[in-house]
């Protein structure tokens, strides 16, 4: 068994990207390119975790993250 990245276990626990998407408000497409480039836009994160409880910061740029680290320490 594969490990999980945080973004794809959204997807597992929407069901299915085109679900993800729907709860989401988006389009599929934009769903599978951020399935494609590994994370998501950060207000789309904080909308993951209320939805699915994976911590935001597991879901976005990891530029992001290195930033928000900085800034925390």
């Amino acid at each position: 068994m594969t490990d999980l990245t945080p973004l794809n276990q959204a997807v597992q626990a929407a069901g299915n990207i085109s679900q993800l998407a729907r709860r989401l408000g988006i389009a599929p497409q934009v769903c599978h390119r951020w399935v494609k480039r590994g994370w998501v836009p950060p207000k789309q994160a904080l909308k993951l975790e209320v939805f699915y409880g994976i911590p935001a910061k597991e879901l976005v740029n990891p530029l992001v993250r290195e930033i928000a680290d900085l800034l925390s320490s």
